[in-house]
């Protein structure tokens, strides 16, 4: 996506305390100031992790209805989600490619 676009927007949903945001940073550490990383969490993880990564993380402790994002990155997340396909529909406003 990097090659592609000068500037990405990655949203990972239920991302916890930056586990994606690490592994992403380990991948391709000389891109990473291209990416926009967000993460949909609720709000007392979402505090621990804004303490944890500082400022290289925005958490949001709601869904970011109205943006958008160019990736939705959800890894064993959606067990915990009472309706899928709603969050998918969710996902989709997002507008990602």
């Amino acid at each position: 996506m990097l090659r592609n676009n000068a500037r990405i927007r990655l949203l990972d949903f239920g991302g916890g305390l930056g586990i994606g945001y690490m592994s992403l940073a380990e991948s391709i550490s000389n891109d990473l100031e291209n990416v926009d990383y967000f993460i949909l969490e609720d709000p007392e993880v979402a505090a621990l992790g804004a303490d944890l990564l500082e400022q290289r993380v925005t958490y949001l402790p709601s869904f970011p209805f109205g943006q958008s994002f160019d990736l939705i990155y959800a890894s064993s997340s959606f067990q915990y989600v009472n309706s899928w396909n709603d969050l998918i529909e969710d996902f989709a406003s997002l507008t990602p490619p």
